[in-house]
């Protein structure tokens, strides 16, 4: 874009980002990433959220929890969006641990517990015969005063 003297702005950008990450071009996404702060450009949740789906629809875990470390940096915390996708990224092995790791480490970072994070939480071990866990985790919710809904 700068070779045409043009300047994106934040939906070019989010739009360019969400299309490398549907073609699975991640590292043409990440370097897009890094590119916006040096356009003056200040990515947002929508930015966040594109690319932490995409890397987690890929099955890379790793490199969306640094793009999760970048958007604390900038001054943002993990949504229930985020807590999704990488529960569910997490949940793809099978095994419990890693999906109450990933939860756990999600809550440390100031992930604002409420209704559709422990809906996201009880769904996805019950994916996975976790229900023990996730019984111990409704009665956590409604402990902490979130109502059941039908």
């Amino acid at each position: 874009m700068r070779e045409l003297d043009l300047s994106p702005d934040l939906i070019t950008c989010n739009t360019m980002i969400n299309a490398y990450c549907k073609e699975s071009k991640f590292e043409h996404a990440l370097n897009l990433w890094d590119d916006m702060k040096s356009y003056g450009l200040m990515p947002n949740y929508i930015t966040c959220n594109i690319l932490i789906r995409g890397l987690c629809k890929a099955g890379e875990i790793d490199k969306a929890l640094k793009v999760l470390n970048e958007m604390r940096v900038l001054g943002f915390s993990p949504t229930t969006v985020i807590h999704r996708f990488l529960l569910d990224a997490s949940s793809r092995n099978g095994r419990v641990d890693d999906i109450l790791l990933m939860h756990e480490h999600l809550v440390s970072v100031e992930l604002e517990l409420n209704q559709a994070v422990f809906n996201t939480l009880i769904t996805v071990l019950c994916r996975l015969e976790g229900t023990p866990k996730a019984v111990s985790d409704l009665e956590d919710m409604t402990g902490r005063g979130f109502q059941l809904t039908q």
